[in-house]
């Protein structure tokens, strides 16, 4: 069994990058583009109850996310094994981690939704990067904060 230590602080982290990166992907950046491809006017903002729900839903995501990511790190760092010899650093671990995590894990539900549901592709494009855009940070978060 591999022994697996996970750092909260590096998990509160990137739940708060998060928050930053939600904020800039889903306001200036795709906004727009985002309001669009769901079916709502370009300007639309949640307010009330629907920004309270989503906030909360966010921090929930956010924290899993961040913990599995960490958990699955650990498993796979050689030395969590007792192997201490190893050919790759930490970036590259990090890269790998999110990167596969992103492709096994959020593409197929992407995907799946966008045919099945009749979705805009533009919005699985949106919705992927930013995930994407999480782990990536996420992960290079939790193995440089250990």
């Amino acid at each position: 069994m591999p022994h697996i230590e996970i750092n909260f602080i590096a998990i509160a982290i990137a739940v708060v990058a998060n928050f930053f990166i939600g904020f800039l992907w889903y306001g200036p950046v795709f906004g727009k583009a985002w309001n669009r491809a769901v079916g709502r006017p370009e300007n639309h903002a949640a307010q009330g109850k629907d920004l309270a729900m989503g906030l909360v839903a966010n921090i929930v995501g956010a924290f899993l996310i961040a913990f599995v990511m960490a958990n699955n790190i650990g498993a796979w760092t050689p030395a969590s094994w007792g192997i201490k010899d190893v050919t790759y650093g930490p970036v590259n671990q990090a890269l790998q981690a999110a990167f596969f995590t992103w492709l096994g894990f959020i593409v197929p539900p992407l995907v799946n939704a966008t045919v099945w549901e009749a979705r805009r592709w533009s919005l699985a494009a949106i919705n992927g990067g930013y995930y994407l855009v999480n782990l990536l940070v996420a992960a290079m978060l939790i193995t440089h904060l250990r």
